[in-house]
């Protein structure tokens, strides 16, 4: 799959997207018709979104240049595809761990990457967003976001351990909002719980994901 850039972007350099990093995550929709593609090396590090048509190479959007207080944000470092509007068209949750003054953010964008919703980390360095899900956690047909902070550090641990890590569950309600998170700890110092997430839907037939 080929991005569509101006022939002088090779010489663009870091201020733009000549160092963009397209690829370093990417997400198809389930029809096979969208891709989804994230750039995070753009504009300082910022970090971009691509939405490209696979059936009109014309058809491709991006989200655009941030402040300067955005650089070195990583938009785009985590994807998952799911559907949040209530629109029944695919909509995209994106990763951007050093967003929110490095607490770390996901940010949420319908297909045209129009932004709907962000929902913040609460913990600085703990890479918030590094890693993404989407998946029916509660059985109510609606979908629901999971998040990884794999460098979270319980902060009143007395026995020295660091960087256990952390995962959030983020519920959308009828109103497609989300609603309080839950979170889970991981066990071990070191252990980065969270690193990576993936969807095994309901495994155990009990009507949940």
């Amino acid at each position: 799959m080929l991005l569509y850039f101006s022939e002088n972007a090779v010489a663009w350099g870091y201020h733009r997207q000549g160092y963009c990093q397209a690829g370093f995550s990417a997400a198809v929709t389930k029809d096979g018709r969208q891709l989804f593609i994230g750039a995070v090396g753009s504009w300082y590090w910022q970090g971009q979104l691509y939405s490209q048509d696979l059936l009109s190479k014309e058809t491709q959007f991006n989200t655009p240049e941030g402040p300067a207080e955005d650089d070195d944000s990583y938009l785009g470092y985590s994807i998952a595809i799911g559907e949040f509007t209530g629109d029944k068209n695919p909509d995209v949750v994106v990763g951007v761990p050093r967003g929110h003054k490095l607490s770390g953010k996901v940010s949420l964008f319908n297909s045209t990457l129009y932004s709907l919703h962000n929902i913040s980390g609460e913990q600085l360095g703990s890479y918030f967003g590094y890693s993404v899900c989407v998946t029916d956690i509660n059985g109510d047909r609606l979908d629901d976001i999971i998040v990884g902070a794999p460098l979270y550090t319980d902060l009143t641990a007395k026995d020295g351990s660091y960087e256990k890590g952390r995962i959030y569950v983020a519920y959308q309600t009828k109103k497609h909002n989300f609603r309080t998170r839950s979170h889970i700890d991981g066990t071990y110092s070191k252990g980065r719980f969270g690193l990576s997430l993936a969807s095994l839907a309901d495994i155990n037939k009990d009507g949940y994901g």
